[in-house]
């Protein structure tokens, strides 16, 4: 058999089986990359149909909380039809993503509502709720084609002087508008229906589509029972990975985002297309090397490639042929495979730091999450265990979960260098913008915190600002209180020394026992900060100073 092979046979024998590895890593490459954009197109929908499921529960948690205050509000205990009907006419026009309001009394009787439905269909609409909330404190209807439009009926019984039914008609449109505008990515489609399969909200949208029953598979995803990510039909006959979370009791929604695959393997066909005519021109080339050269020139040059190849197979990712392209048409080939094994390595590098900032990013919310929420706990067990009427102690923990979301956002809308002190001592200053400018002097450096210290330090300084407000300086017109800070050591900013003073206001008494605000910040910042704070309660004023380890470059600005 080799005596009847020509050389220019055997040559081209050669090539293409020095080309053979590179063909096989440039397909196993591909197959890879088709998989992970797969996995990655999955996740998304899977984390997508989440962050709906997650918008509609904050949407329902807003309607209960907007029902209970409906509830509460006088003409509805009063059960004065005429005002109540002036208090949720008032509602309405302030929050136009409300169809209708409806409220009724224990037996049933609905004694106002916007006008929105007509009175003759008004039944038709409470009943069923108000029979179902017989059982219950909080439910959720289905479609509902209302005169203002498409409408999610939910009503709940609220004890307020009585029980009282509430029931809301919620915008469908609004409600698909708020859920699809949270950063979902261009051609994204999502559709939600309620529990009997009826579609509620369709994006993007499609007249003909909200009202309908849902398809066959996804009336079959909807009934699985558990949340996943499949693979259906879309409207328009493409196929999508759809994302999907069925009903559930305290959510009686499907909910599904979907993304075209056609668009999702877009950047991965236009790769495997590039990758394709690279392979095909440095095998042309090669082969042409082989009919020009000969054996002589051509065995060294191509048995050098194969090594690179076979050195890339045993893991030696920065093995290189260094061939350069104007040496010889081989040189070509050898360059356009170090451009191919480039193109790889970079892949592959771009693929693991893209998985470790997902990492480490998951392991941040995760952190953050539970710091947060350790945080409410706390403000929650201590504003409401110290006594206080409970009116005022709801506007306290109000107060205090305002000045959180105050530094919280803070925390997320900048980056962490760039989180400052001054940002602390005006989230915390506030809620107390009606004060005299006179009363409150605050000089220091301006200098960067990292996110756990500004958190600290808003909340200790917001429960200041509220203890001198309630008994101390400012809660009288000639008080003044004064807020300075300087660094110990300006070139490392090793220690940060904070000093809050009160003056001309009434005489301090020493309390008997700690209080929040001294738990707050005391706890919050020693235990958060590891830095330290002492409180001194001077008759003449209270004085506090707060000393915090912060390893930042300090700003030249003063505030």
């Amino acid at each position: 058999m080799n005596a009847r092979l020509s050389l220019s046979h055997r040559l081209f024998l050669l090539t293409g089986v020095a080309l053979l590895p590179a063909i096989l890593i440039v397909t196993s490459t591909e197959i890879s990359s088709r998989r992970v954009r797969e996995a990655e197109a999955q996740g998304y929908v899977a984390r997508m149909s989440d962050l709906a499921a997650s918008e509609i529960e904050r949407a329902l948690t807003s309607a209960a909380t907007l029902m209970i205050a409906v509830a509460a509000a006088p003409p509805v205990t009063r059960r004065d039809s005429e005002g109540c009907e002036t208090y949720v006419q008032e509602v309405n026009r302030q929050l136009p993503q409300l169809n209708d309001i409806i409220v009724a009394d224990e037996e049933g009787t609905i004694f106002c509502h916007t006008g929105a439905t007509p009175d003759a269909a008004l039944a038709g609409v409470a009943d069923p709720l108000i029979a179902e909330l017989s059982g219950s404190r909080f439910a959720i209807g289905t479609y509902q084609d209302t005169p203002a439009g498409p409408s999610l009926p939910i009503g709940m019984a609220v004890r307020a002087e009585g029980e009282v039914f509430v029931l809301l008609g919620i915008s469908l449109t609004a409600l698909e508008e708020v859920i699809y505008d949270s950063g979902f990515e261009v051609g994204t489609e999502m559709t939600i229906a309620d529990r009997n399969g009826t579609i509620l909200a369709h994006r993007p949208f499609q007249s003909d589509i909200v009202g309908k029953e849902l398809s066959e598979g996804a009336a079959a995803l909807a009934a699985s029972g558990s949340r996943g990510t499949a693979s259906l039909p879309g409207r328009d006959g493409r196929d999508l990975f759809v994302g999907y979370q069925p009903p559930v009791e305290r959510r009686p929604f499907y909910i599904s985002v979907g993304l075209p695959k056609d668009q999702v393997m877009a950047p991965v066909n236009a790769a495997t297309r590039r990758s394709a005519f690279l392979a095909l021109a440095g095998g042309a080339i090669a082969f042409l090397m082989a009919w020009m050269f000969g054996r002589v020139f051509v065995r060294r040059p191509v048995q050098g490639l194969v090594r690179t190849i076979r050195r890339w197979q045993s893991g030696n990712r920065n093995v290189r042929t260094g061939a350069l392209e104007r040496t010889s048409e081989l040189g070509l080939i050898g360059a356009t495979l170090d451009h191919l094994l480039d193109e790889l390595q970079e892949r592959e590098e771009a693929q693991r730091r893209a998985e470790g900032q997902r990492d480490v990013l998951a392991r941040e919310l995760e952190h953050r999450v539970k710091n947060l929420l350790a945080v409410v706990q706390a403000i929650a067990r201590r504003t409401f265990s110290d006594g206080i009427e409970l009116p005022e102690a709801r506007r306290t923990f109000q107060e205090r979960l305002n000045v959180l979301a105050k530094a919280q956002t803070v925390l997320t809308s900048k980056q962490r260098s760039e989180t400052t002190i001054a940002e602390a001592v005006r989230s915390a200053y506030e809620p107390f913008a009606e004060l005299d400018a006179g009363q409150i002097a605050v000089s220091g450096p301006d200098m960067p915190l990292d996110p756990e210290t500004n958190l600290a330090l808003s909340m200790a300084l917001h429960e200041l600002f509220t203890n001198a407000m309630k008994y101390g300086a400012l809660s009288v017109s000639d008080g003044r209180v004064s807020i300075e800070w300087d660094v110990q050591d300006a070139k490392t900013s090793e220690n940060l020394h904070l000093q809050w003073s009160e003056h001309d206001g009434p005489p301090v008494v020493s309390p008997e026992k700690a209080g929040f605000g001294t738990i707050m910040i005391k706890q919050m910042l020693e235990t958060e900060t590891g830095g330290k704070v002492s409180v001194d309660y001077d008759p003449a004023g209270l004085l506090c100073e707060i000393q915090l380890p912060v390893k930042r470059e300090v700003q030249p600005d003063r505030i």
